[in-house]
């Protein structure tokens, strides 16, 4: 029988942007007053898991939120690597998300797999990636718990392929600031997957009034 691994997707922190910009993967985008006690919760259900490894984005947030988790587990090493960047779109990002045009963001929203635009990674170009580096993990930690700490399009893509489902989907899971979506994998194969928030939620903010409009 061979070894189960656990891949734990984390979402980082919520991130303090007050002007309200598709900041994407843009520096300098930290975590606000929630978004530290979002990650200070995630580090403390880690706390009593083994853990073999952390793997993050090396955007700000992700570095941030894996910093939390490592303070648990000061022994791990952490790991960073683009291939769980946030999707790359220099077309949106500095934008307010109500700048965005409106006709692509429809697209996004609906069909996301038929969203094209010059420069910007598409749907599957995020599903090679991040497909890429979760294999390669897998590979490295047969029978470990890891914790890859990335960003909401990214995870949800990757939560879709490994379930075999339409990329399409995307809006429809959730994937909410320092949420984990757990893969279970036997050998290379899926054969359980789930998704937790034991987090402080935003309540009544911008972010939760105008979910569905920002997708």
């Amino acid at each position: 029988m061979k070894e189960r691994t656990h891949i734990y997707l984390v979402r980082h922190g919520e991130v303090k942007n007050p002007k309200k910009l598709f900041y994407g993967r843009l520096p300098y985008f930290g975590l606000n007053n929630r978004g530290r006690l979002q990650v200070e919760k995630l580090s403390e259900f880690f706390k009593n898991t083994k853990v073999g490894a952390i793997y993050a984005s090396p955007l700000l947030r992700s570095r941030q939120t894996a910093q939390a988790l490592h303070r648990y587990h000061p022994k791990v090493k952490v790991h960073f690597s683009k291939l769980l960047l946030e999707w790359g779109n220099p077309l949106w990002e500095g934008n307010n998300y109500y700048d965005r045009n409106s006709k692509l963001v429809g697209i996004y929203r609906e069909t996301p797999t038929k969203l094209h635009i010059k420069g910007a990674e598409n749907m599957y170009d995020i599903e090679k990636r991040m497909v890429k580096k979760i294999s390669n993990i897998i590979e490295n930690h047969h029978g470990e718990n890891v914790v890859i700490v990335s960003h909401g399009d990214p995870i949800r893509i990757a939560g879709l392929h490994y379930k075999s489902e339409s990329l399409d989907d995307l809006h429809n899971k959730a994937c909410t600031n320092a949420s984990i979506t757990a893969l279970v994998f036997n050998g290379g194969k899926l054969i359980q997957s789930d998704y937790k928030e034991i987090h402080p939620r935003a309540e009544e903010t911008f972010w939760t009034k105008t979910r569905k409009e920002l997708a």
